[in-house]
């Protein structure tokens, strides 16, 4: 019996299946995708926060080609210049994160277009990985942009190699070396991703050993000779920076991330030959239609046409609904839980913390300090400076967590670690206040030489307006003019100084003059040790400080508090006569009950008559009186030990110099106990 003849033409066995390119708008805008791509924008910019994201990354970028030619010199030098601007941006937030939220939308749709160029079956969800990803590599604040921008650079132009045409090989050779040469001098590392796309596109798709082989020379070719081409022609010209400017150096979750993709390649690759249909898992592959199936997405399609009340509730409506649904849901619930564990906390509480300080943003910082169970040294500094600001230190002291190290008050130069050089703008900014101008100036030159900023910048510039130095003020204000954050501010203080070169209508300026010391005291403040480390004596320089200038609130109020948590109470009460110097209404209850357990020891100092209790002529408040009665009533207690009562004088009078005092005297009791 012969077989039945076949209507259509038949097609020779050994010539390649033509590839049907999927629509455009299926890869370009999937809905599951942008979907993600949008969670990823509000993840940005409620959950990180990239404005927290410039407070731990802020390095020194120029908006000139004099600065940008500093990148010119070495490859991915320019995606490192990306990465700064990118940072700039962040200053204020949402425009970083429109920029990143596009970038992450070009590398889905480059991933997605990129997958679907090989196969002869549509592979969908190629992009779900990398975007996920994306949550887990911003969640770190110290994390480059450079993974994604190079991913999507990397993507965009292997979908520019893979529509050349193909017949004739020296053009697909050509345009690959063309490409090749643009994305290692722009992306330096980030080239071998892109290579490594073509290759396996090349060995998997097109099944061409001569292009696999021709692919693999021209990039190897194309390295070596951009490498010899800049080290002959050095098109960089060290603007500022004194040594050459090389580009990132990839770390391996970098790798992990952008192996990702010539990995993927791979698959969707070998996907051309498998019809298996446990690979079609929530309907993510889809076979392109032949024949028969043209008739079946036909019928299909009439079907669709009819009313939507006749489909709507038709049997299997929801049943075909809920796997599309399921998969959205779970990668939803992905990306949440990537989101969730990936943000360091710590980090940002930090952060935040340190962003209120450098935009005097002093009750928001108070709120934010109270969430906090734990307080880095930086954080405490920054909160008692907020308290201070606010008119609240003598009050509020402790109300907030103090370290038991009475220097932990003031974040000093030896706290700073050598990994974040940047937070040396914490002290500098306090000794500046202050009017310890010298030793202000000096970390920030230290800033400069480590971590040159636009801050960094600003704050030499100020220290030389104070200085009274109007000629090496102009230097730093000229090359900040350049600042995206400074740049108006240094265009200002050039007006001001090109008017008035001795500034003496800036009182900010006059301010900080009238504190500063006559004569220098750094035989008394400072001491060297043996390996020839600086310790500054704070009691000391704050006590100079005072003498100088008795209006000096600061110094005076950090003195004091500095002396309360050393619980030396004779320096507290002899320092007492500088507080008549401020408008307090009353004075402070920790100062009162510090001059109580002072005159406990010393009865001389206190009087007793019709008006009250007195010390040194001074009345102590009723309520402080009754809080000091209860503090007597606990602590000599028979038979309870001293943590016992340092806890029950916490829990009746918090936030009260008696209930730190008590503590301290334990912890004084358990040292000396340690030590026998």
């Amino acid at each position: 019996m012969s077989a039945k003849k076949s209507n259509f033409p038949s097609i020779p066995a050994n010539l390649p299946a033509k590839r049907q390119e999927p629509n455009w708008s299926a890869t370009l805008f999937p809905p599951r995708g942008l979907l993600l791509v949008g969670i990823f924008a509000v993840y940005l910019c409620w959950v990180v926060d990239l404005r927290l994201v410039f407070t731990a990354r802020d390095r020194l970028f120029l908006w000139n080609s004099r600065f940008l030619t500093d990148f010119l010199g070495h490859p991915g030098a320019l995606l490192d210049w990306v990465d700064g601007l990118l940072v700039q941006a962040c200053y204020n937030g949402w425009p970083a994160t429109l920029v990143l939220t596009f970038t992450a939308w070009l590398m889905m749709a480059g991933a997605s277009r990129f997958m679907n160029a090989a196969p002869r079956h549509r592979v969908d969800g190629t992009w779900l990985l990398p975007v996920i990803a994306l949550f887990w590599w911003f969640g770190d604040y110290h994390a480059s942009t450079v993974v994604l921008t190079g991913a999507a650079l990397t993507l965009l132009a292997a979908n520019v190699w893979v529509r050349i045409p193909c017949e004739r090989l020296v053009w697909s050779l050509a345009g690959f070396l063309a490409l090749s040469l643009g994305a290692y001098y722009v992306g330096g590392e980030v080239y071998y991703c892109f290579a490594a796309c073509c290759l396996v596109h090349a060995a998997l798709a097109r099944r061409s050993w001569r292009l696999t082989l021709g692919l693999l020379l021209a990039g190897v070719a194309a390295k070596i000779g951009l490498d010899a081409a800049l080290a002959w022609l050095h098109p960089g010209t060290r603007y500022f920076h004194a040594l050459p400017v090389r580009g990132v150096s990839l770390n391996l979750r970098a790798w992990l991330f952008l192996g990702y993709f010539p990995l993927c390649a791979a698959w969707a690759s070998f996907r051309r030959e498998s019809n298996n249909a446990t690979w079609n898992w929530a309907k993510h592959l889809r076979p392109f239609p032949g024949p028969r199936e043209a008739k079946t997405a036909h019928a299909v399609k009439t079907r669709k046409s009819k009313p939507l009340a006749e489909s709507s509730h038709a049997p299997g409506a929801w049943a075909n609904r809920l796997p599309c649904m399921a998969g959205t849901g779970a990668m939803l619930l992905a990306a949440g839980i990537v989101g969730f564990c990936s943000v360091r906390r710590d980090l940002k509480s930090d952060l935040e913390i340190g962003y209120c300080a450098d935009h005097v943003l002093w009750s928001e910082l108070l709120a934010k300090a109270r969430r906090l169970s734990v307080y880095s040294p930086c954080t405490c500094h920054n909160v008692n400076l907020a308290l201070y600001h606010t008119g609240r230190l003598p009050l509020e002291l402790f109300s907030y967590p103090q370290p038991k190290d009475a220097l932990g008050i003031i974040f000093v130069k030896s706290q700073v670690p050598y990994d974040a050089l940047d937070l040396l703008r914490e002290p500098c900014d306090f000794m500046l206040e202050l009017g310890r101008v010298n030793e202000a100036e000096q970390m920030a030159l230290e800033m400069l030489e480590n971590c040159p900023s636009g801050g960094a910048f600003q704050r030499m510039a100020r220290i030389k307006m104070i200085k009274a130095q109007p000629d090496a003020a102009r230097l730093f204000l000229t090359i900040l003019r350049d600042d995206l954050i400074w740049g108006g501010w240094a265009e200002g203080c050039l007006a001001r100084l090109r008017s008035q070169p001795d500034l003496a209508g800036d009182e900010e300026v006059q301010r900080i003059r009238r504190l500063m010391l006559l004569t220098d005291d750094m035989a008394q403040a400072c001491t060297i040790g043996l390996n020839e480390d600086h310790h500054l004596d704070f009691a000391t320089i704050l006590l100079d400080l005072c003498k100088h200038n008795p209006h000096n609130q600061m110094a005076c109020e950090y003195l004091l508090a500095l002396n309360l948590l050393r619980c030396d109470l004779r320096m507290v009460t002899d320092l007492m006569p500088l507080t008549t110097n401020f408008t307090y209404s009353t004075l402070p209850p920790c100062y009162e009950e510090a001059e109580l357990l002072y005159g406990a020891g010393h009865p001389e100092d206190l009087t007793v008559n019709s008006s009250g209790v007195l010390f040194r002529g001074h009345p102590i408040s009723n309520s402080t009186l009754v809080n000091f009665r209860r503090f007597k009533e606990l602590a000599n207690r028979t038979g309870v030990s001293p943590e016992s009562v340092a806890q029950d004088i916490a829990r009746e009078l918090p936030g009260s110099y008696l209930a730190y005092y008590s503590w301290a005297r334990y912890y004084s009791l358990a040292r000396q106990k340690k030590a026998t």
